[in-house]
């Protein structure tokens, strides 16, 4: 019975240890999509597998989605520069809008806008950074918050169906 135990164990902890994000497939294109792992970019396609540091960046009127091995999704916005990285489970968003669905027990994700982060743990949320480096993160469902931390070391948690900005907001004009 302690192999038994000893077994159980193993799978019960590997099930909870968090998923690296490995590759992504692109799943939905619109647009204009550029994809670069590091040659330059080119036009992105369907079904393509994005890798780590990869760089995904869209243009106006444009977007793309990315399912991740544990069914995580990513909707990227227009005019957005987007990449990751596996083992941190890391979010890189320079500019633009992002939607995020972090699968439940999968570890969840950090994302990181220009020095804010937002780590949260199977949820639906949204991140957005301005031209002028300005960070909005929105938390639209959830069973937990969503920490956001200032380059400074202040954070605060919010709740579905809030939101919380940093720095200096989009220009009018």
């Amino acid at each position: 019975s302690s192999l038994y135990s000893a077994l159980l164990g193993g799978i019960i902890s590997s099930s909870l240890a968090a998923v690296d994000f490995k590759d992504a497939e692109i799943t939905t294109l619109k647009n204009i999509v550029e994809h670069d792992a590091g040659q330059g970019a080119a036009p992105a396609k369907m079904s393509e597998k994005i890798g780590e540091n990869s760089k995904v960046t869209t243009a106006a009127a444009s977007m793309a989605e990315l399912t991740f091995g544990d069914s995580s999704i990513t909707r990227i916005g227009a005019n957005s520069v987007f990449s990751f990285q596996s083992k941190e489970r890391l979010v890189k968003l320079d500019k633009g809008t992002a939607l995020i669905h972090a699968t439940p027990g999968n570890g969840g994700a950090t994302v990181d806008c220009g020095g804010v982060t937002a780590a949260v743990s199977g949820s639906t949320f949204m991140a957005s950074r301005s031209a002028t480096g300005g960070a909005v993160f929105v938390l639209l469902e959830s069973s937990g918050s969503l920490k956001v931390t200032t380059p400074g070391g202040q954070t605060v948690n919010i709740l579905p169906g809030q939101a919380a900005s940093t720095g200096t907001g989009p220009k009018s004009g």
